[in-house]
């Protein structure tokens, strides 16, 4: 192929930026793309996506060709706190080339050299790179390519880079937010963990988008997001089990219901409410994603064996209660009489009534109803940690 070829690398580009385009958020994705515009190198070369952790982001270490896990991010691109003054006034989307054992001191002994590249037989062999992301105070995000010989990039490897980069940097930046995004989401989903009360997002199909572990603990099905894979197929067994217990067209309940577990038959509360989102006016809009809460009247009933953990850690920590004491409050929140409460502990009534005493004194409550109360509108809808 002729070097200077533009018809070549233009067409060799726009076959590239399928891949690239597809490859924000997943890294099986980027390492297709790397592998991909490594194959149209000179020499036999390995890429990285490469990006310093930042506040409220987190690094990004992506190869292809050699090992290097994502379990490294921050020890290994957190060293780069002192930039290289040829990349301090290099723009996004600039492409720049380091001769075989020219690499700037600094980079050449981060953490990323010794633990990456040296195990690799990488070190010192020339770098083609992009500068894909940066920000006031420094460069931060990098696409580089290496060789496991001692490399000087042609004119057609410099110039297919620098069709690419701008692209790398949309696609770059893309990839940054759905990392911030993925952080952030995360979060929000073990916050849904931690209550007692069952959560269920259907899309609008029907399907089971999400299901937290409490609706996991009573129903019997499997908690967490829908498997990508199953995406418009057919609905997967979380789905055919909401569907068959659940009330409504495609098993969308409508409102609020009473309904009977599917097992045990115990009575369940199910209410349910479209998510709404605001349009560019600032009106609310319906959303298609449906939030199902199901509630279990009877958390916590010596019968109900598979309810979720155990509140009495729960409430030991927060209001100092001793294993005693959190035990027969347990017992209380789960609508039982001071009475039932003390058979089902094994302790006299009277012993029962002392232990109440003290637990209006370290809750601050005076009366049964005010405890239960309390315990209702606090721990009492909140899992211990898994």
């Amino acid at each position: 192929m002729h070097p200077e070829d533009p018809i070549s690398i233009e067409r060799t580009a726009w076959n590239l930026l399928g891949l690239l385009y597809d490859a924000p958020g997943s890294p099986d994705a980027w390492r297709t793309f790397l592998s991909a515009l490594c194959a149209e190198m000179s020499a036999p070369a390995v890429g990285f996506l490469l990006g310093i952790p930042r506040s409220g982001r987190p690094g990004v270490l992506i190869s292809n060709g050699v090992r290097a896990s994502d379990e490294w991010t921050d020890r290994v691109t957190r060293p780069y706190t002192v930039q290289p003054e040829s990349f301090r006034d290099l723009p996004e989307g600039g492409v720049f080339v380091v001769p075989p054992g020219e690499a700037h001191e600094r980079f050449a002994t981060s953490a990323f050299h010794q633990h990456v590249l040296e195990p690799a037989g990488l070190r010192g062999t020339g770098f083609l790179a992009a500068l894909v992301g940066r920000d006031d105070e420094q460069a931060h995000t990098f696409l580089l390519l290496t060789s496991r010989e001692a490399w000087r990039p042609t004119e057609r490897d410099v110039a297919l880079m620098e069709h690419l980069a701008p692209h790398c940097v949309r696609a770059a930046a893309l990839h940054d937010r759905l990392l911030r995004q993925d952080v952030v989401s995360s979060a929000v989903r073990a916050a849904l963990d931690q209550l007692v009360l069952g959560v269920v997002l259907l899309d609008f199909q029907g399907n089971v988008a999400y299901a937290n572990r409490s609706t996991a603990d009573m129903l019997g099905v499997e908690p967490g997001g829908m498997d990508p894979a199953l995406r418009g197929t057919d609905a997967d067994a979380r789905t055919r089990v909401l569907r068959d217990w659940l009330p409504g067209h495609g098993g969308r309940p409508d409102g609020a219901s009473v309904l009977r577990h599917p097992v045990d038959g115990r009575p369940l509360l199910a209410f349910s409410a479209p998510l709404a989102r605001e349009d560019r006016d600032g009106e609310s809009t319906p959303r298609d994603i449906v939030v199902v809460f199901i509630g279990d009247p009877h958390l916590g009933d010596a019968d109900t064996t598979d309810a979720p953990g155990d509140l009495a850690d729960v409430l030991g920590e927060l209001y100092r209660l001793t294993p005693a004491e959190a035990r027969l409050a347990r017992a209380l929140l789960a609508d039982r009489t001071l009475e039932d409460a003390a058979t089902a502990l094994g302790v006299t009534i009277g012993t029962a009534r002392t232990t109440l005493k003290r637990i209006f004194s370290k809750t601050g409550t005076h009366r049964q109803s005010s405890l239960i109360r309390l315990l209702l509108m606090g721990p009492g809808q909140v899992r211990p940690p898994a």
